[in-house]
């Protein structure tokens, strides 16, 4: 995963988006992160018009929605990986660390949901 997000900070260098130095100022970091919330906000938006292609599949979304909505959080997994990339930051460790955690985790551990 380490390298995946390498290869999506690369290609966005390439493609034009973010191609600055974090470390010089925050503002980049800011943008990065209102970045990601973007989109989420289009994931949101996918589930939330309506598509009248089929009946719903699942979580009451069409085969194409879904197909949208995938895309949308492909795109929130490539943002955070360039974020991380950026950074130098080993997401892929901290993703297999976390999940190692969340096993020793009791039952919603005192949330809702």
């Amino acid at each position: 995963m380490n390298d995946i997000a390498r290869l999506a900070a690369e290609n966005a260098v390439n493609k034009g988006f973010n191609d600055v130095v974090f470390e010089h100022d925050e503002t980049h970091l800011i943008l990065a992160l209102a970045l990601i919330t973007s989109e989420v906000s289009e994931a949101l938006k996918v589930f939330q018009d309506p598509y009248d292609d089929t009946l719903p599949v699942t979580c009451g979304m069409t085969l194409n929605q879904l197909a949208d909505f995938n895309n949308e959080l492909a795109d929130i997994v490539i943002r955070t990986f360039h974020l991380a990339a950026k950074l130098n930051l080993p997401i892929g460790d901290a993703i297999v660390k976390k999940m190692e955690k969340n096993t020793t985790r009791p039952f919603l551990h005192g949330k809702r949901f």
